[in-house]
């Protein structure tokens, strides 16, 4: 089905206050999830890929939500017009049944993705993380928990276009900069080696129009979802995630999740698993930064007929503030979050 059907709603969203073509396959508007700009009131962030043979998405480069245009969309967007959001809702459907994203992502998961081997003249950023974890991993152990250490060898072997976004720093992440895959293989998480640069971090969506893809980091694993026990491990950084799998997990038994929420918000982490089918058999642990108190994971209890516990866990030892340190630098102290 093309464009030519949809003419109407796209008249719509061109006539919203700061609309305009950033070439003829992106109208961009002003983004009704996040509101946009705050300091520039005239700008407009959310991108719309028009194209025939595609169902109509956006993507805001502020919040990073994307998704497709529907009529919650064009509601938020103040167009209520009936007709268009039929036209709309057939001209998504027709297309979605061939589109490339279709293929390309399922349920936020992107397909096929390939993890490039290490190649030798990485071995600073293979010793980076050996030194900061005192973990002596190996290269294949490393590429098995998705970690990049070329942005340029991921690209090209997964046939992927560089991020406009980040254009300017491909070189960059190329040279000081060591990256983790995220859970539904959308996001790279960029790490700096460099104390001289300018971003610690740098998220790196991989493919601008994947609906639904979530920026954690999980460790691999495997484990039954009907084991009457699953405990869930979870923390703000990926460092803490991988020394509490590796400084802290030789001993346990069990069905185990290690994630790293990334900024994605402890609660719709835990929403996540609670939606693959992880209910009432969760037990979770948080490896909690010094400065958060328990109060601050309080969001968590109006969940709490779904799982079985929640407890919080700091790591006391003098001069530290989490958990993404060797071994010998970590004194764990553990409080249960109490129901209410």
């Amino acid at each position: 089905m093309e464009t030519s059907s949809i003419q109407n709603v796209i008249r719509l969203l061109e006539e919203t206050p700061y609309a305009k073509w950033e070439d003829k396959e992106h109208l961009v508007v002003r983004c009704p999830i996040c509101g946009d700009s705050k300091k520039h009131h005239d700008g407009a962030h959310c991108s719309i890929w028009v194209r025939n043979d595609e169902p109509l998405v956006y993507h805001c480069w502020i919040c990073e939500e994307a998704g497709l245009v529907d009529r919650q969309f064009l509601l938020d967007k103040d167009i209520g017009d009936i007709d268009s959001t039929i036209q709309l809702e057939q001209f998504n459907r027709a297309n979605g049944r061939r589109s490339a994203l279709t293929k390309r992502s399922k349920n936020g998961q992107v397909q096929n993705v390939e993890i490039p081997k290490i190649r030798e003249e990485h071995h600073n950023k293979v010793e980076y993380l050996r030194n900061r974890l005192g973990i002596n991993f190996k290269y294949e152990q490393l590429e098995a928990l998705r970690v990049i250490t070329s942005i340029k060898d991921f690209l090209q072997l997964n046939h992927a276009t560089v991020s406009k976004k980040y254009a300017w720093a491909i070189d960059q992440m190329e040279r000081d900069y060591v990256g983790f895959l995220s859970s539904s293989k959308n996001y790279i998480i960029f790490r700096s080696i460099n104390p001289n640069s300018k971003y610690r971090y740098i998220n790196y969506r991989i493919y601008d129009y994947i609906i639904g893809a979530e920026k954690f980091y999980t460790i691999p694993s495997q484990m039954n979802i009907m084991d009457n026990d699953v405990t869930l491990h979870l923390s703000e950084g990926i460092f803490d995630i991988l020394s509490v799998a590796f400084n802290m997990g030789e001993k346990r038994e069990g069905s185990h999740i290690y994630a790293a929420i990334c900024g994605s918000g402890y609660t719709r982490v835990l929403e996540y698993f609670l939606r693959k089918g992880f209910i009432k058999n969760l037990h979770i642990n948080i490896y909690s930064d010094l400065d958060k108190q328990p109060d601050f994971y309080n969001e968590l209890l109006y969940l709490k007929d779904w799982y079985k516990d929640i407890n919080i866990l700091y790591n006391t030892y003098p001069g530290e503030k989490d958990f993404g340190v060797p071994r010998d630098k970590i004194c764990a102290q553990e409080i249960k979050l109490t129901r209410r």
